[in-house]
């Protein structure tokens, strides 16, 4: 379609009429306009991306914690469990992990190995590891008495307060079990008279 000049009277054939122009213009406004929406949407899925990364790292770190806190509860509990005191139980995991490749599979299984008499405890731990009592036989049951008359109590007069109390002994132990873990027996004895008193 041509288009013609008012003023010169000729044809001018590859004009491009307004009309043609303004849709051309607002098509291209348009796709520039989405392209920059499109930009900034890609730059925030980027950051979201590395965000994720990030709070993957943190996951599997909590994972991991997460696995060593139930290791280490799953072994005091096997511990304690055998009438081990708790204060020694570091003392029990730390020479369970120096043992090496000899070792029984868990901590478990060594501490019922100690008791039952099959594993020599470790000079240190054999004080806290009691042999296992064998199953005592229940003596038969003897005939119910009768019942009793309930006994007639007068009533107590309640005691002065802080009667009868006395002072701290001694000040907290300076030492833990991994130091008590080190020890020599000689000087475990020692420290044993030092924290509890001479034994009569």
């Amino acid at each position: 379609m041509g288009f013609s000049c008012p003023h010169c009277a000729q044809d001018i054939g590859e004009a491009i009429p307004k009309e043609r122009f303004d849709e051309v213009n607002e098509k291209r406004k348009t796709a520039e306009t989405a392209a920059t929406q499109a930009a900034a949407a890609l730059e925030e899925a980027r950051k979201g991306a590395v965000d994720i990364d990030a709070v993957r790292a943190e996951l599997d770190l909590a994972r991991e914690e997460l696995t060593a806190a139930t290791t280490g509860h799953e072994a005091y509990k096997q511990i304690t469990s055998a009438g081990i005191a708790a204060e020694v139980v570091d003392g029990f995991l730390d020479s369970y992990g120096k043992l090496g490749d000899g070792r029984p599979a868990t901590i478990g299984e060594w501490v019922t190995g100690m008791r039952s008499g099959a594993i020599e405890p470790p000079a240190l731990l054999a004080p806290h590891v009691k042999a296992a009592a064998p199953a005592a036989q229940v003596p038969p049951a003897a005939p119910a008495a009768p019942p009793a008359a309930p006994a007639v109590v007068p009533p107590a007069t309640p005691p002065a307060a802080n009667a009868g109390t006395q002072p701290h002994p001694h000040a907290p132990d300076p030492y833990d079990a991994a130091a008590i873990t080190r020890m020599t027996p000689t000087e475990y004895a020692a420290y044993k008279v030092q924290r509890d008193g001479p034994t009569s």
